[in-house]
């Protein structure tokens, strides 16, 4: 299997109550095993005391950036080589009270342990929105997030050159400036790679980008040895 998007629960806006564990409205249905999981977080503070799935996957901290003209943030959570299945939703605590907006994006062909890059965080008030990121391993799938704040209805993010938009994040409601979208690029060299992205409505905010690698695939003597311990030839 190549590295390839999976699945998207699309990212909602919800009122999450300190102390309780709170999932999306929505849900997918993700591979059964092997898949690497991504959690992006938006809000106005910065609280989560912890992040899983209702598969209760092990999730990561990959890092964080703060909006400093508007006061919002931007978290990213990472699961390698996870569980999956019907009815795949995220799931969020919280220390405080607060509204949040939260999804969750599958990659299938991922490596076990997939993490290659993850970039520091900027927060970015110049079109094309975007954190650049240099990728150490050849085949990688690179994920760039931006969180606009554009506050008027539904904010679109349309990636730059390279990249696509991740299924079920085109668009997210931003009626209260916590939208965010999500762009991948399936690379096959090392590089420095940027999502670039422009959006319908804000003109600044906090932008992060993952690397992920892909699987290894097997080679022909390892196949012909597979071949040969079973008597295939």
């Amino acid at each position: 299997m190549t590295i390839s998007i999976g699945v998207a629960v699309t990212p909602e806006e919800i009122n999450v109550t300190s102390g309780t564990p709170t999932t999306t409205t929505g849900s997918a249905t993700t591979q059964a095993s092997g898949s690497s999981f991504l959690i992006p977080l938006r809000a106005y503070g910065d609280l989560y005391s912890a992040v899983t799935d209702s598969f209760n996957n092990t999730y990561t901290f990959q890092g964080k950036k703060q909006n400093t003209s508007d006061g919002d943030w931007l978290h990213l959570y990472l699961c390698q080589n996870g569980t999956g299945g019907a009815s795949h939703k995220p799931k969020v605590t919280v220390s405080g009270t607060e509204l949040v907006s939260f999804g969750l994006f599958e990659v299938q062909g991922a490596a076990t342990a997939s993490l290659d890059a993850v970039s520091a965080g900027v927060f970015d008030s110049s079109s094309p929105f975007g954190d650049a990121l240099t990728t150490t391993n050849a085949a990688d799938m690179v994920i760039g997030l931006f969180g606009s704040n554009g506050a008027a209805g539904t904010v679109t993010y349309t990636p730059g050159s390279g990249f696509s938009t991740f299924t079920g994040a085109g668009s997210s409601i931003g009626t209260n400036g916590l939208s965010f979208g999500v762009a991948y690029q399936v690379v096959a060299a090392t590089g420095t790679y940027n999502p670039a992205f422009t959006v319908s409505s804000g003109n600044r905010g906090p932008a992060l980008t993952i690397a992920l690698k892909a699987a290894a695939a097997a080679s022909n003597k390892q196949l012909l040895s597979m071949l040969s311990n079973q008597g295939g030839f």
